[in-house]
């Protein structure tokens, strides 16, 4: 999944691959997310990055 997120040159793909890491991911793909953040092109994939950061955030406490 996370290779996915990183690498996959459309934009729907690393969309749902953020949106599966939200639902069933674990803290460990939080510095993955966050260094994807920064780089995302697209404004909706880093919406759902940015919500998947808070959602992993709060299972992490």
């Amino acid at each position: 999944m996370l290779k996915l997120l990183t690498e996959h040159p459309k934009d729907n793909i690393r969309y749902a691959a953020a949106e599966a890491l939200m639902k069933v991911g674990t803290p460990a793909a939080i510095p993955v997310l966050e260094g994807r953040l920064h780089v995302e092109s697209s404004r909706s994939v880093r919406g759902r990055i940015g919500w998947a950061l808070r959602i992993l955030r709060q299972k992490a406490r």
